[in-house]
């Protein structure tokens, strides 16, 4: 929306970005940087693509792997 109303989409992205890396702010500043980063990559795969389902897709398979891939590796490693 934010691109609608004229702000460049480099600093919708970047903004957005870190609202939501900041919405995670709770499980500590290393995870604030990477959804951060993530929120990048989540922006620029809306703009390229022109859809809201490639980030979202892009947002369940990161929880998935946060959630359940990547502790399930862990114990089992």
């Amino acid at each position: 929306m934010m691109v609608a109303r004229g702000v460049p989409w480099v600093f919708a992205i970047l903004i957005t970005a870190i609202g939501f890396g900041l919405m995670h702010v709770f499980w500590g500043l290393q995870v604030v940087a990477y959804t951060t980063v993530l929120g990048v990559f989540l922006g620029v795969a809306r703009m390229w693509t022109g859809r809201i389902a490639a980030p979202v897709l892009a947002h369940v398979g990161n929880n998935a792997w946060a959630v359940y891939i990547a502790p399930w590796l862990y114990m089992n490693a």
